[in-house]
């Protein structure tokens, strides 16, 4: 199994208390020549802020929580909005009718605050 490590700076922190640098591991990507993809996993880009969950193995090696599900890129829309989202799975799923579900997720800071309990405001 190939893994893609990336270190990621630490601006905020919603639970526990990270260092200002996390690595995190994603499964798939390249080594040696050899090239792994995965469906479902994330993809990180160098400059871009990210919202994420993640959990640490035994090992102590940072996995982000569901693949993909557990993490959300932070933009702001035309109103001032801080507004976070996820991107749709790299892989076709279909319902039990077989429709082809909503993939993406977009949601506001505001809301993420709300759901984890701390109502707050953004620091």
């Amino acid at each position: 199994m190939i893994y893609t490590s990336y270190r990621v700076e630490v601006k905020e922190a919603l639970k526990g208390t990270p260092s200002s640098v996390v690595e995190v591991a994603v499964p798939g990507g390249d080594y040696e020549g050899l090239h792994q993809d995965v469906a479902g996993s994330p993809q990180m880009s160098p400059g871009v802020e990210y919202v994420i969950f993640y959990w640490t193995g035994p090992s102590g090696t940072n996995y982000i929580v569901g693949l993909c599900q557990g993490l959300f890129e932070v933009h702001t829309d035309a109103s001032g909005e801080v507004v976070l989202t996820r991107r749709a799975i790299s892989s076709e799923v279909f319902g039990g009718s077989g429709q082809q579900p909503e993939r993406g997720l977009t949601l506001t800071w505001q809301d993420l605050l709300t759901a984890l309990g701390r109502g707050g405001a953004h620091q």
